[in-house]
């Protein structure tokens, strides 16, 4: 393995070159490129719910917005779905949403004051019949029903991954999509929610062009919220932390 790290260097050592280096020099040239193209550079046109976008010597690009809005509402219903399946039976994603407050402290939302006082029963007592019906510390079999549960939980976040992609306009990318739930030393959290329960994230190292970083903002679509927030900040987010602590 450590032979072989050399080839995801961006700079190797020894100054050979790699595939990753490689790839990182094209996409620099390419920013550089498309920086410098005048207005001209490319036509967007618009009919209905079609957009076609013409680049000079290049086929035309059409997109059909009405099939990227379809696929964003089946994403959100997955993403509900899969974090419904998390839950032991008689456990709903259904609880008091509006409650939730934020105080904009560097503090995360269920350890600010305001909400501790509320959600912290409730979050005990979720997570008290999450371990009775995952059985974490039973020698009884029961391994492969958590490594299963656990897979669950990597679905969820992928499907959460798409919902950012399909309804947040220009998403991070790959390496920049990081989301901190609550703030630590050197980094603040990136999840905030607005007066009007719109839910925030700010990625501080978006777009980053060698030592500039752009600060980058995405909202998410209203129907997610209450999912996403259950999901982050009232349990399962939660309980992982506390699994793998103990």
């Amino acid at each position: 393995m450590k032979e072989d790290a050399v080839y995801i260097c961006a700079r190797p050592s020894d100054g050979r070159s790699t595939p990753f280096s490689r790839l990182r020099s094209l996409g620099s040239a390419t920013f550089d490129n498309a920086r410098h193209q005048s207005s001209n550079a490319a036509t967007v046109h618009s009919t209905g719910y079609n957009v076609e976008i013409t680049f000079p010597d290049t086929p035309p690009i059409s997109m059909d917005l009405f099939e990227l809005a379809r696929g964003a509402l089946r994403v959100i219903v997955q993403f509900t779905k899969l974090v419904d399946a998390l839950l032991p039976p008689g456990v709903s994603i259904d609880f008091p949403f509006h409650r939730l407050t934020d105080n904009y402290s560097p503090a995360a939302l269920h350890k600010q004051p305001e909400n501790v006082e509320w959600l912290e029963p409730y979050r005990l007592g979720i997570r008290k019949q999450l371990f009775g019906h995952l059985q974490f510390f039973e020698d009884s079999g029961e391994l492969d029903s958590c490594l299963g549960w656990l897979e669950n939980d990597q679905a969820v976040l992928k499907s959460f991954a798409a919902v950012v992609t399909l309804t947040t306009g220009i998403c991070p990318s790959q390496g920049d999509f990081r989301i901190w739930l609550d703030s630590a030393k050197d980094q603040m959290r990136c999840i905030y929610l607005t007066r009007d329960k719109s839910l925030i994230l700010i990625n501080p190292a978006a777009r980053p062009k060698d030592t500039e970083f752009e600060p980058a903002v995405y909202c998410l679509p209203p129907s997610i919220v209450p999912t996403f927030l259950f999901y982050l900040t009232v349990i399962v987010r939660m309980f992982l932390c506390n699994v793998f602590l103990l």
